[in-house]
């Protein structure tokens, strides 16, 4: 990459318009319909279950497997990135758990 390659390239992506155009690529990609004219429904349902997988853990793995492909990493999608639907469910242990077992170490001990 030469310097000039670098310098058309921090353009590039500091353009303001060529994320616009790029957010409206991915929302047609996300609802296109199907040829009949109808919109898609989901014939099967697979649940993938994850823990620790938050915002920060994934667009770390991302950036990493991009880069271990040689690429800068943040423009790299993983693999559920290009499913049609996906969620995040966030819970908290504390508000959630029994008011009788403590976090960490001493939740054996509490009984």
């Amino acid at each position: 990459m030469t310097n000039a390659d670098f310098i058309n390239s921090r353009i590039l992506f500091s353009d303001r318009e060529y994320w616009y155009e790029q957010a409206r690529i991915a929302l047609r990609k996300r609802l296109q319909y199907a040829p009949d004219g109808k919109k898609p429904h989901a014939k099967n349902v697979i649940l993938f279950v994850g823990d620790g997988m938050g915002v920060a853990t994934t667009t770390a793995a991302r950036i990493l497997r991009g880069q271990r492909m040689g690429k800068s990493g943040e423009d790299h999608e993983l693999a559920w990135d290009s499913f049609p639907a996906v969620a995040l469910a966030k819970v908290s242990g504390r508000k959630y758990s029994c008011v009788y077992i403590k976090p960490g170490a001493y939740s054996r001990d509490s009984f």
